[in-house]
């Protein structure tokens, strides 16, 4: 039963009126009779109480009745003892009881440690208030040290700790598999937990991977920042790549059962990828480049590729926490799709991606510069041009710092009007190309007009690629009859460098070079050569003769 105490009363053994019981009056009622010698215990609540006993004695044909006085019984959860007793006076006989003290006294003792504990455990609740006063995954438990050695021994504090635990641990579990928590919010409320002094130990071993995520190394990509696209070609050259993850990095996808089935030390070791080390986390994402790479050849390759991406965005899944269910995609998400879309030149799917990471991810997190002009290479070498322009817009617009040949790109490719997969680089026939010793022609542009000419060149510079021979943009053949001209060619050419210096500063460089006509019939004659000498401006590529 709760709420139990017990009246304890002890009668003096005597023999005169020892067969006369003593009735025990409660509250008003009658509720037992104390024998001679006897002890007996009478329950009570803990509420307020009243005591009184009667005997009563016949004396010629008449009752005569002894009554003591009444007790108060205080409201408390104490048991009580009183010692009864009978007392014969000349005129009055006397019913009699006297508390026991001993039994008072361990109630005192008790109600002064109570006050010690209650003491204690006011002032642990008083510091958990204070931390608590602070968000989950911002809250420092080591203020505990603070306490008393008696008060971190108490079982007060030991209930307490266990509480703050089986919460925290709770949440982190069932947030991250209901999708409401990522990476980055389960490490900063570990954190919490960690820095409970009796617990530190014990958890410390789920901070393995702290960094990483909180630096958003989840999010960055692994490709070179200055050559991304030598870094995929690398990337596709390694075999075997599954035997470099190793198989405890799918374990994540069990966490749920683990979680379910209540064993919850295997589920943290799979969250917090306990046996998976920080290179097995940058070789899943090599992974997802191969397979996207491969993606689509076989019914097997596609399959792989669904598995892995899931893999992939599960152990990289961050989900900005003032935001339930908004997940950040990483960038090598974004680059692998890119990869897959490459081939039939439809990036609907990228799209969907890089708005979230230039509207969540670039505004939420630390991105750093690197990983727009990683997205805005891979985009431009994958023909996504118009991607490519969404990516340095932002950086526009983001105040972004960004390179001179970032805005030239930009510029160009807003004056454009060529989309995705619209230009297809076409292919080098063979009786298109005139070769006269060293030098190689291109004739397959002599019947090109002007819109075909500017859309070619306008594919190339989308491509960020150049021509292998120069272009004959047009033929003239005519027999032309010259009297004999002296022409001193050394001249000419002072000429025409003062005239370019005055025009154009340093821009052309103006000299003697030897060429000859496209027939099997000249010779080869001096002509003055004009070129750009600054290579990152204008057109480089083309170079004019005089003769």
């Amino acid at each position: 039963m709760n709420n139990i105490r017990y009246l304890r009363l002890t009668r003096e053994s005597k023999l005169l009126s020892a067969i006369i019981p003593f009735r025990i009056n409660i509250d008003g009622q009658w509720v037992a009779e104390l024998c001679n010698g006897k002890t007996i215990n009478i329950p009570l609540d803990y509420s307020e109480h009243k005591f009184y006993m009667q005997m009563d004695s016949q004396y010629k044909g008449k009752t005569i009745s002894s009554i003591s006085e009444v007790l108060k019984i205080n409201a408390d959860e104490f048991d009580h003892g009183l010692y009864c007793y009978f007392k014969m006076g000349w005129t009055v006989n006397k019913l009699l009881w006297k508390i026991d003290e001993e039994q008072e006294q361990k109630n005192n003792q008790i109600l002064v440690e109570r006050a010690h504990r209650s003491k204690i455990n006011a002032e642990i609740k008083n510091i958990i208030s204070s931390v608590c006063e602070n968000p989950v995954g911002n809250r420092d438990f080591s203020m505990l040290n603070q306490l008393s050695e008696e008060a971190r021994n108490s079982e007060f504090y030991f209930n307490q700790m266990k509480i703050i635990k089986e919460d925290y641990v709770s949440c982190i579990l069932k947030y991250f598999v209901e999708d409401q928590w990522g990476y980055e919010r389960c490490f900063s409320v570990l954190n919490d937990l960690c820095s409970i002094p009796e617990y530190r130990n014990d958890y410390m071993k789920y901070m393995k991977h702290f960094d990483y995520y909180m630096a958003n190394n989840a999010i960055v990509s692994i490709l070179d920042k200055d050559d991304p696209i030598g870094d995929i070609q690398k990337i596709s050259g390694i075999k075997n790549m599954h035997e470099l993850v190793p198989n405890s990095i799918f374990e994540i996808i069990d966490l749920k059962k683990y979680w379910e089935e209540g064993n919850t030390e295997k589920a943290l070791d799979t969250l917090f990828l306990v046996n998976v080390e920080e290179a097995d986390l940058i070789n899943l994402k090599k992974w997802i480049i191969i397979s996207a790479i491969n993606e689509g050849a076989s019914d097997n390759d596609s399959k792989k590729y669904a598995v892995l991406m899931n893999l992939h965005n599960t152990v990289n899944k961050i989900i900005f926490d003032s935001k339930p269910n908004c997940l950040v995609n990483s960038v090598d998400e974004i680059i692998a799709e890119t990869i897959r879309g490459s081939y039939t030149k439809t990036f609907s799917k990228v799209d969907e991606l890089l708005d979230v990471f230039l509207s969540r991810t670039s505004e939420w997190l630390r991105i750093d510069t690197s990983q727009y002009s990683i997205l805005q290479k891979v985009f431009g070498y994958s023909e996504a041009y118009e991607q490519e322009k969404k990516v340095l817009e932002a950086m526009v617009e983001k105040c972004i710092p960004r390179t001179q040949e970032q805005e030239r790109r930009l510029s160009f490719l807003q004056t454009s009007n060529v989309k995705n997969g619209y230009l297809q680089e076409e292919s080098i026939k063979q009786d298109e190309i005139f070769q006269e010793g060293s030098c190689m022609y291109e004739y397959r542009s002599v019947h090109w007009d002007v819109h075909k000419i500017d859309e070619f060149f306008e594919s190339l510079s989308l491509r960020n690629t150049t021509v292998e021979y120069p272009f004959v943009v047009r033929e003239w053949n005519k027999d032309v009859n010259i009297k004999n001209v002296e022409v001193d060619i050394t001249e000419l050419v002072i000429r025409m460098q003062n005239v370019f210096k005055e025009s154009f500063n340093d821009r052309f460089d103006v000299g003697i070079t030897n060429i000859k006509t496209l027939d099997n019939y000249a010779d080869y004659v001096e002509a003055v050569l004009i070129d750009e000498t600054d290579l990152d401006t204008g057109y480089s590529w083309i170079l004019f003769f005089v003769t």
